[in-house]
């Protein structure tokens, strides 16, 4: 039998009545089955609890809310072929109804809705992450407020070839979130996979925080250290969208150009 199993991540923590939360969040879909799957389903729910059981085949988005009420342009279609892990590019705009409470709810996607495909266990066909809906318009606005870096002592395998200083400012109106265990701020070579990321604490209004990011050795490519130089890197705040502020276009700091040839020879 057909086994489908779905995963939302990246999911925004707040959120207002009639925000389109759009592409904000990640869902995979995994085929863990033997068989290809055309048309799967996959609805994106708004629910007081994070119980799996979702919409029906028949449920028709709405602008107006009930517990587990499809958003509008929540819903996705996708094929799979046996053993497929696939990424939803998310289409819609995935609006959280006009109506809804203030509160505590979750955001659910649920591959299969309807029970369409007979599927061998139903119980992992939900994924849900915890969101508040709040009617505030105060937002916290993050910004790379300085960056430098110091070079590292030895160019091999587990030692940090850059060590970059970074320091974040909320300059909104209300605090930023605490995340634990989420990246919310990163230093990358752009264009490439080479770089590292850290937590951040919460951060009242006008408040910074410091933090030390070291760049390893990039042992998935060594040869790319010295192979075109100089490396444009650029630190990052919030880089996949988990906090949402009053401004996302100031997240990013000025590029820095630097030749690991110093440290690292040809």
């Amino acid at each position: 039998m057909p086994a489908l199993t779905v995963n939302l991540r990246h999911s925004p923590r707040t959120a207002r009545p009639s925000h389109e939360l759009g592409s904000s969040f990640k869902i995979k879909v995994t085929n863990h089955g033997k068989l290809d799957l055309k048309n799967v389903t996959v609805d994106i729910v708004l629910k007081k609890d994070d119980s799996c059981q979702g919409s029906t085949a028949d449920t028709v988005d709405s602008t107006h809310f009930s517990d587990g009420v499809l958003l509008k342009g929540g819903r996705e279609q996708v094929s799979l072929n046996a053993g497929q892990k696939y990424w939803i590019k998310l289409n819609g705009t995935n609006t959280i109804p006009a109506d809804t409470p203030t509160g505590d709810y979750y955001l659910c996607a649920v591959v299969n809705a309807g029970d369409q495909i007979k599927d061998s266990n139903k119980t992992n066909n939900c994924s849900c992450s915890p969101i508040k809906i709040t009617t505030a318009t105060d937002k916290p606005d993050l910004i790379i407020d300085r960056i430098s870096f110091k070079v590292g002592e030895e160019c091999a395998p587990n030692h940090p070839v850059y060590i970059f200083e970074v320091t974040v400012k909320n300059i909104g109106s209300a605090p930023s979130p605490s995340l634990p265990n989420k990246t919310l701020v990163q230093v990358m070579d752009i264009g490439s996979r080479w770089g590292s990321g850290t937590t951040l604490n919460s951060l009242p209004p006008g408040a910074t925080q410091t933090v030390f990011i070291p760049v390893y050795y990039f042992s998935e490519d060594p040869a790319h250290m010295t192979k075109v130089v100089p490396h444009p890197f650029r630190a990052v705040v919030d880089p996949f969208n988990l906090i949402e502020e009053s401004n996302k276009k100031n997240n990013t700091s000025d590029v820095i150009y630097l030749d690991p040839g110093l440290i690292c020879p040809k």
